[in-house]
């Protein structure tokens, strides 16, 4: 029996490459596993940063109602109280800069993005909120920047924790 060695030759290479395709999906199915769970742990990271945020002012009424007198009128506050919300605004916007730039990089997914834009917008029209912005717009990307000055304002804003708490509650039952 003569063994034709350019047909055994062929087979290894063709079992080579049938084993770097295998290897090349497994990986993919990797990276896409990965990409998912380093998206989870981002999104997870923000919204564990806000709710660090706005906690005190769930805990403290006095705060909570400093906040809100600020961001409908930042005059109305004292220099005192401005000084102390200047921290906590450029935080929450800065949250909010991370927000858009992880929507801008692929990394967060378009239904939760419209949301947080919403809550953005909403802030960003509050006139406490643009006296505010207007001091401090620089120390932020000038792509957020744009995207907070240039967003089209027709879609009602989302109305403020205070606007929801002086609502009468609507009953769905008959």
């Amino acid at each position: 029996m003569v063994v034709n060695w350019e047909a055994v030759g062929a087979l290894g290479e063709v079992l080579g490459a049938a084993g770097v395709i295998g290897s090349l999906a497994y990986l993919a199915v990797q990276i896409r596993q990965n990409t998912r769970s380093v998206r989870a742990e981002r999104y997870e990271s923000i919204v564990s940063a806000l709710v660090d945020l706005v906690s005190p002012m769930a805990h403290d009424p006095e705060l909570a109602v400093l906040f809100q007198t600020a961001i409908e009128d930042w005059d109305a506050v004292s220099e005192t109280d401005r000084s102390r919300l200047v921290f906590v605004l450029f935080t929450e916007f800065k949250l909010f800069e991370n927000l858009y730039f992880q929507y801008r990089q692929g990394m967060l997914e378009p239904g939760l993005w419209d949301g947080w834009r919403r809550l953005m917008l909403s802030y960003h029209t509050m006139p406490g909120v643009r006296t505010w912005w207007d001091m401090r717009r620089e120390a932020f990307s000038r792509d957020f920047r744009t995207f907070l000055e240039d967003s089209p304002r027709e879609e009602s804003p989302l109305p403020t924790p205070w606007a929801i708490t002086r609502e009468p509650a609507h009953s769905t039952s008959g």
